[in-house]
């Protein structure tokens, strides 16, 4: 039982600490940026003269660049860019890197000590992370030419700018970093579980299996007023997901609340604000087993606001209030 709490408690501050680590180094960096934003106003004005030139000049005669550095000298937009370099961060770059790097020394003396200690199992939703967390552990102490074969599945393209460098060279204290904050996420999401945990064990094992749940089946069922076979339940949401995608794709031309924007190259869906809509009404088709049926804390379901189109109807302020039953 002591060995069970030690490493619970050595989780829970492995946790703690990277939370607390990736929330100081984003605070440092605002603060940075804030302190900067004198110099990064001038550059942007600086550019936008030049920018300006480019828009207006139309006579094909005319020798831009000369009517630019007229206006900007060739100096001073040399400086403009090598300020927005420097004061800016790509639009798919989530973590202050910079500042994350700073750490690196102190996460140096304890990491040999965390991948010996905590053997992570993972759902199949983790088995990425846990491959790299595996190889971490196996190649810590090895030269960096031998982490040609490191794991990278589903590495976002914020952190691959900083990790993978040429000749598909993993670059240790970015890779480290990324292996890291990809454990806080899934140890959150409880895709990866340590095995005799009181509170990081399997989530899955608590489920009902065999003939434990063939005895209970029955009940449950009856309780959430659900077909018995599971084609029969499925269907009215297979129909009510088709018909909300239809009316969507219908109204897409004329509709306000969603759009698609491009980001690092890839289209994004981008959505109106989430109000908070009362579950007693959107669950009536689950009939007496809605609780149950929707066991998210204090019974609350997010939906997107005029998501069918302008037609669709808008919440009360009274139903839009979260509601308990």
């Amino acid at each position: 039982m002591f060995t069970i709490r030690a490493q619970d408690d050595l989780i829970e501050l492995l946790e703690r600490y990277l939370t607390e680590l990736l929330a100081r180094t984003q605070r440092r960096s605002d603060q940075k940026r804030l302190r900067t934003l004198r110099d990064l106003d001038a550059a942007a004005r600086a550019l936008r003269e030049a920018c300006a030139v480019l828009l207006q000049e139309t006579d094909p005669q005319t020798d831009v660049r000369a009517t630019v550095f007229a206006r900007v000298s060739k100096e001073a937009l040399a400086i403009a860019i090598r300020h927005v370099d420097t004061l800016t961060h790509p639009p798919d770059q989530t973590v202050a890197f910079q500042e994350l790097w700073c750490h690196y020394p102190t996460i140096r003396q304890v990491l040999p000590r965390l991948l010996a200690a905590i053997a992570w199992r993972a759902t199949p939703a983790g088995q990425g992370t846990l491959d790299a967390w595996n190889f971490l552990r196996e190649h810590e102490s090895q030269a960096v030419r031998s982490w040609a074969t490191a794991p990278i599945a589903g590495m976002a393209a914020g952190w691959r700018a900083v990790v993978v460098g040429e000749h598909h060279r993993i670059a240790k204290k970015a890779y480290t970093f990324w292996v890291l904050s990809r454990v806080l996420e899934s140890v959150r999401s409880h895709h990866l579980y340590v095995s005799s945990s009181e509170r990081y064990g399997d989530p899955r094992a608590q489920l009902l299996q065999g003939a434990a749940w063939d005895a209970v089946r029955p009940q449950v069922i009856r309780t959430l007023n659900l077909a018995v076979d599971a084609e029969s339940a499925l269907r009215p949401l297979r129909k009510a997901l088709d018909t909300a995608y239809r009316t969507t794709a219908a109204h897409w031309d004329t509709n306000p609340a969603v759009r698609l924007e491009s980001l690092a190259g890839k289209d994004r869906l981008v959505l109106s604000p989430l109000v908070v809509w009362r579950t007693r009404s959107l669950c009536a088709s689950c009939g007496p087993g809605w609780r149950a049926c929707c066991p998210v804390p204090r019974y609350r379901i997010y939906s997107w606001k005029c998501i069918n189109g302008p037609g669709s109807p808008t919440p009360s302020p009274m139903s839009a209030r979260a509601a308990s039953g």
